[in-house]
């Protein structure tokens, strides 16, 4: 197997993005991709200033907007929706500037969570009906794509993560791409040169929520995927813990696949050179096997 992209998310770390960037690189990692964080005026001047050092791409909520707002392609509301394209567009151009190869966005919900919501239990009301929630998300999906092909940057789009908590305040449609059906139907519908972005974390815990085999889930979408959000968890909240040598995801990956991102938050025990190594590693030795 040629050898993959293994980057490290900025996503669970503290503070400025580029900080975490300038630790990722003292423990030795050279491939990062930015997600989250907070607005700061000067932050994307140091990101470019860092490109020369360390490899980016960039994952939905970044550069973070000046007035926070959750991204929504999904949304019935034209403002946040439009907000949610403005924001990408403005992604890719600095994807571009980064030289990043492709730019992976969320899916969609079926109604609009307010900031304080998010890493917490969803409690929404007035959702919109799944189908119209659906087709609003592949218009966007389409205005992203095309967007995306004139800028020579592929688009990738990442399944959604439905807790038990939030299942049984909002039910089992409040989010699009949780369940391994939805993940294949929407994906046998957005345009062609659309991946997916298939994170094995989120996969586990809306498994154990929805009560579909995750090992068969994996498999099945390997036709889609073009790259992995690794991370562990206890198949009740993502909570974004070190990935072990018996990590149960491992037989499932697909050599389609280009890259993976380790959505790893930082601890003291966690070693980010050593996590990339052990992803080279064990995803080699499936390829082989």
């Amino acid at each position: 197997m040629e050898s993959k992209d293994i980057f490290v998310s900025t996503g669970a770390f503290s503070g400025r993005a580029t900080t975490a960037v300038q630790s990722l690189l003292g423990a030795g990692v050279h491939n990062v991709e930015l997600s989250g964080g907070k607005p700061d005026a000067g932050l994307r001047g140091d990101v470019l200033g860092l490109s020369s050092q360390v490899r980016m791409q960039l994952h939905n909520y970044f550069p973070p907007p000046e007035q926070p707002f959750v991204f929504n392609l999904a949304s019935r509301n034209v403002e946040v929706r439009s907000r949610t394209l403005e924001c990408m567009l403005d992604a890719l151009d600095l994807s571009v500037e980064l030289s990043a190869t492709r730019y992976s966005v969320h899916a969609g919900f079926l109604a609009d969570p307010p900031v304080s919501s998010l890493g917490r239990t969803w409690n929404l009301s007035d959702l919109a009906p799944f189908g119209e929630a659906q087709r609003i998300f592949l218009d966007s999906i389409g205005i992203l794509a095309e967007a995306a092909r004139e800028r020579g940057v592929k688009i990738l789009v990442e399944n959604n993560v439905l807790t038990e908590k939030t299942r049984q305040a909002c039910g089992d449609e409040v989010l699009l791409m949780a369940s391994h059906d939805q993940i294949e139907e929407m994906m046998a519908l957005v345009p062609e040169d659309v991946g997916l972005l298939l994170d094995v974390a989120h996969l586990n815990v809306s498994a154990q929520t929805l009560g579909f085999d995750r090992e068969k889930a994996l498999r099945s979408l390997s036709t889609y995927a073009r790259g992995y959000h690794l991370g562990n968890n206890d198949g009740v909240s993502d909570s974004n813990l070190a990935v072990t040598e018996h990590s149960w995801f491992w037989p499932g990956l697909s050599d389609r696949a280009t890259f993976a991102t380790l959505e790893v938050a930082p601890a003291p025990d966690v070693d980010f050179h050593e996590q990339v190594v052990l992803v080279q590693k064990l995803w080699a030795d499936v390829a082989r096997s």
